[in-house]
């Protein structure tokens, strides 16, 4: 009895002070990084294998990615992980757009991710978006190039569309403008702590130019948003003003319902809208 005292005490002096505190989140602790084993080569199935991939950047850094390699197609798609994520965590998703999709899949990590050098920051995974863009078109000559960003990498994802000329581009779980999303992040945790962190963007971040909510207007590609109806990160709303103010003239957008941060690409609403959009 004296000890569950004492723990709740503590628990409720931690809930106040964290309550009190809201904590200013910088670019430089934005990009925590993680690293995983590489991944092994290796055949899925009767169409698609897995390759390891190494990419060097203007600066010298070494970029470590994976293609998931659809013998059937012609066409590329380039993955974009989430802050949280790298491309061991997201293995699953990336292959079964291979598989179900029919397409070939390309995806790196971030600097200081998996097993790529360096330390990302916005102009980095922004710039070497591009990199990657490029190194695609030029080593295996697709038929067309597709991006897909989730989260943090919608914006890799719109960059592309802005500076370079894909079939299109595919963005889940977008987001506005970081004085908008920097608040959302706390909400991915597990409770209380979702409860009780408060998150706000430096003045560096919220000041920065250009926004997503800026890129977005000036891009014309095709355009695909899928936005989890329930995601307590970014509200849809986020998506629906992204959707609204988005320059393309071919432009379609599914909320998924159910669906949370991730949405689920083999449910019947984003298999149908990915299969349209990428066919």
């Amino acid at each position: 009895m004296r000890d569950a005292l004492i723990v709740s005490i503590l628990f409720i002096a931690l809930s106040f002070l964290l309550a009190s505190c809201t904590i200013e989140v910088r670019e430089d602790n934005f990009f925590l990084g993680h690293g995983r084993q590489r991944l092994l080569e290796q055949r899925l199935s009767d169409t698609v294998s897995i390759k390891n991939l190494t990419l060097k950047t203007a600066d010298n850094t070494v970029l470590s990615g994976i293609l998931a390699q659809n013998s059937k197609s012609r066409d590329y798609l380039i993955y974009f992980c989430g802050v949280g994520e790298n491309i061991s965590d997201d293995y699953k998703r990336i292959t079964l757009i291979a598989e179900k999709y029919g397409i070939n899949v390309v995806a790196f990590d971030y600097r200081g991710y998996g097993l790529s050098g360096g330390k990302a920051g916005f102009d980095t995974i922004l710039s070497d978006a591009l990199v990657i863009y490029d190194y695609t078109e030029t080593t295996y000559k697709p038929k067309r190039i597709f991006a897909l960003g989730h989260s943090i990498g919608t914006t890799c994802a719109e960059n592309i569309g802005l500076y370079r000329k894909p079939a299109g581009i595919i963005l889940e779980a977008v987001f506005t403008n970081a004085s908008d999303a920097v608040p959302g992040l706390p909400k991915g945790f597990v409770w209380p702590v979702n409860e009780l962190l408060q998150f706000k963007a430096s003045e560096e971040l919220a000041k920065r130019k250009p926004q997503p909510e800026d890129v977005i207007k000036q891009i014309t590609v095709p355009l695909l948003i899928l936005h989890g109806a329930n995601d307590p990160t970014f509200p849809a709303a986020m998506a629906r003003k992204m959707f609204e103010n988005a320059g393309s003239k071919d432009k379609k957008m599914v909320i998924v319902d159910g669906s949370n941060h991730f949405v689920d690409y083999e449910s019947s609403e984003v298999s149908g809208a990915l299969k349209s959009f990428l066919k």
